[in-house]
């Protein structure tokens, strides 16, 4: 099941560190315990070893329909290996549920921060309906999706959303303007931040955006454009 046959005759100084823990796994899962508990299983090893050991591990989780309880610092790590997802501060839990719920619409700022939403603006509230929020950021108005609570009408907020959800566009076509000010390029994708009235926005594009973000000059002033359904309100 662990795909070590043939190298059951080796010391343990003799296995890829790939092969010593994949070892462990199988260690794990033989005591046949109805909860297997994972701590970092991934912490140490190369990129290629860990997708080809999560790999492994979501196969045999799956095929011994074993709940597993997976400990990570690793956001990405964490919502990839998971069904559901929980997130602790201090040893308490700040959000708990389905991953695609708690990833899409945290239910607290600390939380959606912890995820990767590092990117936040302040915004007026103009108007509520049953399922939306029409809010005011920089002076253009945009609809996202109405948060679990709310105040009311022109109340003061703030929105929050994440870098690879954010794309540097023309002035005209942005939700918020601002300057230019650093492109980072990372081969298959780039990174770019921009000063949106003190505030740094930083954003990321894929390999197709990435040259076009790569032809920008640095201080021209530019629009940053998020799609309302990836804004998360507070």
């Amino acid at each position: 099941m662990v795909e070590l046959i043939g190298l059951e005759k080796r010391y343990p100084h003799e296995l890829s560190g790939g092969q010593q823990q994949r070892v462990a796994i199988g260690r794990a899962i033989s005591a046949e315990v109805d909860v297997l508990l994972l701590d970092e299983p991934l912490a140490g090893l190369d990129p290629s070893l860990k997708i080809e050991i999560s790999e492994v591990i979501k196969e045999i989780q799956k095929s011994l329909n074993i709940t597993t309880i997976y400990v990570t610092h690793d956001q990405t790590e964490a919502v990839l290996m998971s069904d559901q997802l929980a997130i602790l501060f201090d040893g308490s839990i700040d959000a708990f549920g389905l991953t695609s719920e708690v990833y899409g619409l945290p239910p607290t700022e600390k939380s959606a921060r912890f995820l990767g939403a590092s990117n936040q603006l302040e915004c007026s509230v103009e108007n509520i309906d049953q399922k939306s929020v029409l809010i005011s950021v920089s002076e253009r108005r945009v609809r996202v999706v109405k948060p679990k609570w709310w105040a009311s009408t022109g109340a003061e907020a703030k929105i929050l959303f994440r870098p690879e959800e954010t794309r540097v566009v023309r002035p005209e076509d942005g939700l918020i303007n601002g300057r230019l000010i650093a492109v980072i390029y990372g081969g298959t994708n780039i990174a770019a931040k921009v000063d949106v009235n003190g505030i740094i926005v930083h954003c990321k594009g894929n390999p197709k955006e990435s040259y076009r973000m790569l032809r920008r000059r640095i201080g021209e002033k530019v629009g940053v454009s998020v799609k309302p359904w990836n804004i998360i309100i507070f």
